[in-house]
């Protein structure tokens, strides 16, 4: 929710950026240490194992705290003139 408040046709400033981090950090960190909860009650071969929204929450974590720190950028796309 915090990299979709205020106005998006600026740069995040200092405080909104550190606070989207930090929330997508947490994602990413409680995705890894559920990972590692499971893995610690023998999962994989007929023990429990994680499904597939753990790992879409693990990649929506790493994949946000990349996209907040300027490692990925994204296209900003207009929309074609008329004639």
């Amino acid at each position: 929710m915090a990299c979709l408040m205020g106005d998006k046709t600026k740069p995040f400033d200092e405080n909104s950026k550190k606070i989207a981090m930090a929330s997508f950090g947490a994602i990413a960190l409680g995705a890894l240490i559920f990972f590692l909860r499971l893995s610690s009650f023998g999962g994989g071969f007929g023990g429990v194992s994680g499904g597939f929204g753990l790992w879409i929450c693990l990649v929506a974590g790493l994949a946000g705290l990349a996209w907040v720190a300027g490692l990925i950028k994204l296209e900003n796309k207009k929309p074609p003139t008329a004639p």
